[in-house]
């Protein structure tokens, strides 16, 4: 049997290189080396920016800490019921669902180190390359395989560079994986709209991705929702016309699954009142407008909203503005001129307009990591464009240099932020790590009293009380001050608190008194005092 079961995958990787060998015979010499070229150039960044990248963090506070302290907990059989704490504005404070933790949980066990969730959303982010390269070439099906492979080579290559997914997989835990389940969801979406192999398997899997989406982040949980409820009328509408009377039930499996991963929550709630849950439905009605708003009022708020997504994602310069506008027209026409599988386009339109109808009503919404849901529209609807353009007129040549342009800009202020962000974690301008204050603790001997510089960017103190406590299990004490302290940790470079995430050399000088212990490229240890 399992010999039976290699033997048909072997069968079909055979018969895939050998399609794909014919189908690259067939393309012009420029074609196959500019398509061979993105695709290699997109896997070796976006490797290096996700996956190497995060086994150096150097950003752990906050967020991180309390899901990792979380994390500790669970190890010491501590189940949570809810899952991290939301804040919108002034009004609302809630909890999401628990299931991000039992997620990430398992992939801790595998390492005494707060680096194994970094590792774990760096690897989901690098997947989520190959992802999205499924869906554009899905995406644009009407279109010649030569047309579709180099689109999904472009598309593949635009989104490996991109800043914001790159920061956030390394910087904010829960709502980094977004983009990851989110493809996964459309892809399954495909399926149940396109009505091809929906089988229980399907409900199955399009339930636990629906569950896990809606409990990573505030705009998940309130965007999510409403496109499950569509897609689930619409393939009963569908049944019902076909007289599939046996297939209704079908969206029952996924409704098992999703009943199943929220029972902790349920369990929770069920002794309080639901008072979260009362917290999130008034969080729900107040976001999307209540009362007081229209739904037509919500819908004319998106273009703004768009335009500032655009100039806070893809374009961080001066111009942002210009380009953005033009982002904005490309995508309208990109939208009514698309040519492809209209389903998965339905899928990510109708996600992307519920999120834009939250985002309207939600003050947070400029802030990066709200718009994730929205980050892909803009390369599908440049793509939508460049696949219409007829290249024999002038006007399609026009629209290629505006498209090349636009493009063009955009990559270059990501490759230049992710080309300075990457020396945050590896070379002399490096900053202090997670690994490095490990390395710290160790080093020095226990219950010692370390002092460590202000950074307006990232206070060492909190990962140092937390990897002291947790990881290497010490009793050191810190502060700021360095009065009565054996050790003084030295950052030899400081994160510069604006737009362009690069370091500068520490401006304050480093003490000429005391020995220097360690020293490497991001910072120094001098020992303050002799123990006795």
């Amino acid at each position: 049997m399992i010999k039976s079961f290699f033997n048909s995958y072997k069968s079909r990787i055979s018969l895939f290189l050998d399609s794909t060998t014919k189908l690259f015979q067939s393309m012009p010499s420029w074609q196959c080396y500019l398509i061979v070229g993105l695709f290699m150039f997109a896997i070796a960044y976006g490797f290096y920016s996700r996956v190497v990248i995060s086994f150096n963090p150097v950003t752990f506070a906050d967020d991180q800490i309390r899901d990792a302290t979380e994390f500790v907990n669970m190890s010491r059989g501590m189940w949570p019921t809810l899952g991290p704490i939301v804040t919108v504005g002034d009004k609302f404070s809630y909890f999401l669902p628990p299931i991000f933790f039992y997620l990430i949980f398992p992939f801790t066990l595998f390492g005494n180190t707060p680096n194994m969730p970094f590792i774990v959303h760096g690897v989901l982010s690098f997947i989520t390359l190959f992802l999205f390269a499924k869906v554009i070439y899905l995406l644009f099906d009407k279109h010649p395989k030569p047309q579709r492979l180099l689109f999904t080579a472009l598309a593949m290559a635009w989104w490996s560079i991109f800043i914001d997914d790159i920061v956030n997989t390394t910087f904010a835990w829960n709502p980094s994986s977004i983009p990851f389940f989110l493809l996964i969801f459309w892809l399954l979406s495909k399926k149940i709209l396109d009505a091809e192999n929906d089988t229980l398997i399907t409900w199955f899997f399009f339930g636990l991705v629906s569950s896990i989406l809606i409990s990573l982040h505030t705009v998940t949980l309130f965007a999510i929702p409403p496109v499950i409820g569509i897609l689930v009328i619409n393939y009963w509408i569908r049944k019902v016309r076909s007289k599939e009377w046996g297939r209704i039930s079908m969206p029952g499996v996924s409704l098992i699954v999703f009943a199943l991963l929220f029972l902790p929550y349920v369990d929770y709630e069920s002794s309080t009142g639901w008072i979260n849950t009362m917290s999130v439905l008034s969080a729900v009605s107040d976001t999307t407008g209540g009362t007081s708003t229209s739904f037509l009022e919500l819908l004319a708020r998106v273009p703004a909203d768009y335009i500032i997504m655009m100039k806070t994602s893809y374009y961080k310069l001066a111009a942002a503005d210009l380009f953005a506008g033009i982002s904005l027209l490309v995508s309208v026409i990109g939208i009514f001129i698309f040519k492809g599988n209209k389903s998965l386009f339905a899928s990510i339109l109708l996600t992307t307009l519920f999120y834009y109808i939250v985002a309207s009503g939600y003050d947070g919404a400029s802030r990066s990591r709200y718009q994730i849901l929205s980050w892909f529209l803009p390369i599908i609807t440049f793509i939508s464009v460049l696949s219409r353009v007829d290249l024999k007129k002038y006007l399609g040549k026009y629209i290629l240099l505006v498209l090349g342009i636009s493009v063009f800009i955009s990559v270059k202020v990501n490759l230049e932020l992710g080309l300075n962000y990457f020396t945050r974690s590896y070379g002399r301008d490096s900053l202090i790590s997670t690994n490095d204050i490990r390395r710290v603790l160790e080093f020095v001997p226990d219950a010692s009293g370390i002092c460590y510089q202000y950074d307006p960017y990232i206070d060492l103190g909190k990962p140092l009380g937390f990897i002291n406590e947790a990881v290497t299990q010490t009793t050191h004490g810190f502060s700021m001050n360095c009065d009565n302290m054996d050790y003084l940790l030295y950052p030899k470079n400081i994160a510069i608190v604006n737009e362009n995430l690069s370091t500068r050399k520490n401006h304050i000088p480093a003490p000429k008194g005391p020995v220097k212990v360690l020293d490497t490229d991001s910072y120094s240890l001098y020992r303050l005092k002799t123990r006795r």
